[in-house]
């Protein structure tokens, strides 16, 4: 069955089906509802389904920053609070956290957006980091949000770059 189109909501994600055995093919058969919260493998598929240009150049809903900074910051505080700093594990909490955030953002509708998540944990040694970063976009529509966690042993800096491309 080829994928005709999708639809994401706060809750859940529905898909249309064309129905092959129709004459018509414009025709859908139904729709197969997945419940993003337990399900995060049908929506990584979902999102790897490529829909059909709008042409709109503003995005109907604009990403929010305070959000999604209130949301990284409170993640970052449940997974870390009381954590000491492990160099073996560091890296791989980092993917696992930056697909977390990137699917948690991806979540909230901001259709046309494209996101890229980077996660640095470290060890709190009494020393400096410095992080620096340059992009290519437009600063009406665009944004990125930042988060920060430390504790004794560990720091973690989470920052999401939202950048419209429809």
């Amino acid at each position: 069955q080829s994928t005709w189109g999708s639809r994401t909501g706060d809750k859940k994600v529905t898909i249309f089906r064309e129905d092959p055995n129709r004459k018509d093919k414009n025709s859908m058969r139904g729709s197969v509802n997945y419940n993003i919260l337990h399900d995060t493998s049908s929506l990584t598929n979902l999102l790897r389904t490529k829909l059909p240009n709008t042409y709109r150049v503003e995005p109907s809903r604009r990403f929010m920053k305070d959000r999604v900074e209130h949301m990284m910051s409170d993640f970052l505080s449940a997974k870390l609070s009381g954590t000491e700093y492990n160099a073996e594990l560091s890296p791989n909490l980092a993917k696992e956290f930056s697909n977390k955030i990137k699917l948690a953002i991806k979540n909230q509708s901001w259709y046309g957006y494209k996101y890229v998540v980077c996660v640095t944990i470290g060890q709190v040694n009494d020393m400096g980091a410095i992080s620096a970063s340059r992009f290519l976009w437009n600063e009406q529509i665009d944004c990125y949000a930042s988060a920060f966690y430390k504790n004794s042993s560990l720091f973690a800096h989470a920052i999401v770059y939202a950048v419209y491309q429809e």
